[in-house]
């Protein structure tokens, strides 16, 4: 497959095209896409400016994500917005300062894949300077003395140096760009719908697999069981042989741990007590035993079957998935359809919030909050000083809460969902080592004039983004 991102000469043809269709516009907003083929419907890194025109709307569409930065621009209003998708702090900085700016001129760095946006309003000058190089993309917005204003990195580049760096080949110009620029934008849009639909076709396989690996792992686990309930002595045998000599025992041979077998007419030995005990309470003893013996060996059978039939279901599976030509959606909701969610009782400080809750596996409940209001609610409104509060540290993102339930503390497992959760609603959904605080909400306050919170005396989490984690704590989603 073609790459999507763009070399020196293409970024060229993309930036003259641009500059051609969009100079004069004017930038009305700065908003993160809507990406229908992808699970949370926006992609991380990839935003939209909208733009005013006198022929009408505009928009320019781009990612500074590291496999694959792109540029492109359409002549009409591009995909509606992803009202829940966070806003990162350069974006939230980019509409502050540039919002009402017009477009003078967008051009591109000479043998670097830089774009170079020049904006002004009354006589305000400033720069975004967009980095599409893969691996190290960036984003530069510089007043008109060519000072930083704000940058996505912490350390921007020095834009004083952009354009001193010489040719070292002859790059070539695919079709697509060099017929049409306009139609890149719709290029993107296909190999990226490609891409999100193997990546859900490996994830289904791969779930099977994990799934066929544990399955057969408690199989076995049950046939070990299975072979020691065969083993044991049979209990209910030796109570009988007892009860029916209770007012005949032979103390010697009871001392020596035997009982007189009438059926083989043998004495027989039989795992006595490590506390001395009467006959009788031997007998109860191992009548006790008897059934509970008889209900293990019971229960075990019934699981052992339902694993039987488990591992028959995930191999026929597997085979199907492997050679399935269904979508990747059609495949995953047939493999793993979602469960039935639960409903969730009324309750006054709910009534109007819009937020997602969850259902822990100890029966905790779990609310995250999508954006600045359902945040605002859950935080201050909603959760009691008690319940847990989570945030991802140093960034923007979703509130989290986990309910408080009176003598009973936080399991590690209910922590760990909850931090998925967090980090998935946060945008973070194929990352590492994602640090996640969480706090007594007790200790969480606003912040006067902002939006934002300050909280004190929090532990953190470290955990990496897993799909198949969110998946399964995503279908206990429980519904208002």
């Amino acid at each position: 497959m073609p790459p999507i991102y763009l070399n020196c000469a293409e970024i060229n043809v993309i930036a003259d095209g641009a500059n051609k269709s969009m100079k004069n516009s004017i930038i009305e907003r700065i908003v993160v896409p809507e990406r229908k083929f992808v699970e949370n419907g926006f992609l991380k890194h990839e935003w939209l400016i909208r733009l005013n025109s006198s022929a009408g709307p505009k928009s320019i569409i781009l990612s500074l994500s590291p496999q694959t930065p792109y540029f492109a621009y359409l002549n009409n209003k591009g995909p509606k917005a992803k009202a829940v998708a966070p806003l990162p702090p350069f974006i939230q900085k980019l509409n502050q300062v540039l919002k009402g700016k017009k477009i003078q001129k967008i051009t591109s760095i000479e043998n670097d894949r830089i774009i170079k946006i020049d904006l002004n309003f009354n006589e305000e000058y400033f720069s975004l300077y967009i980095f599409l190089i893969p691996t190290k993309p960036n984003a530069v917005l510089t007043n008109d003395s060519n000072q930083s204003i704000a940058s996505i990195n912490s350390n921007p580049p020095n834009i004083s140096q952009l354009g001193n760096r010489k040719a070292d080949r002859v790059f070539s110009i695919r079709k697509i760009i060099d017929d049409d620029p306009e139609q890149y934008a719709r290029y993107i849009e296909n190999e990226l719908s490609k891409n999100e639909s193997l990546f859900r076709e490996k994830r289904v396989l791969n779930r099977i697999q994990q799934e066929l690996k544990q399955t057969d792992a408690k199989f076995q686990k049950i046939e070990k069981s299975l072979h020691y309930s065969k083993s044991e002595p049979d209990w209910k045998t030796l109570a009988d042989l007892i009860k029916s000599q209770l007012h005949s025992i032979d103390d010697e041979k009871w001392a020596e741990s035997k009982i007189f077998d009438y059926r083989t007419e043998e004495w027989i030995s039989f795992p006595k007590s490590k506390k001395s005990k009467s006959p009788q309470a031997q007998m109860t003893d191992f009548y006790h035993k008897a059934k509970r013996s008889e209900k293990r060996f019971l229960e075990q059978s019934r699981r052992k079957k339902e694993l039987e039939s488990e591992l028959d279901r995930l191999k026929s599976l597997l085979n199907t998935a492997s050679k399935s030509s269904e979508s990747a959606l059609e495949l995953e909701a047939a493999v793993f359809p979602p469960k039935p969610t639960q409903v969730l009782k009324k309750s006054s400080k709910l009534r109007g919030w819009k937020g997602k809750t969850f259902l822990a596996l100890d029966g905790s409940t779990i609310h995250v909050g999508r954006n600045r209001t359902e945040n605002q609610a859950l935080t201050f409104k909603i959760a009691n000083g008690n319940d847990t509060w989570m945030h991802v540290r140093g960034r923007p993102g979703c509130h989290t809460i986990i309910k408080a339930v009176k003598n009973k503390s936080i399991p590690l497992s209910t922590l760990l969902d909850a931090a998925q959760l967090t980090a998935f609603y946060s945008g973070l959904t194929d990352s590492s080592k994602i640090e996640i605080d969480y706090v007594q909400r007790k200790n969480v306050k606003p912040i006067k004039g902002s939006e934002e919170v300050h909280y004190v005396g929090n532990k953190t989490l470290i955990i990496d983004s897993d799909r198949i984690a969110i998946d399964k704590i995503r279908a206990r989603e429980i519904l208002k």
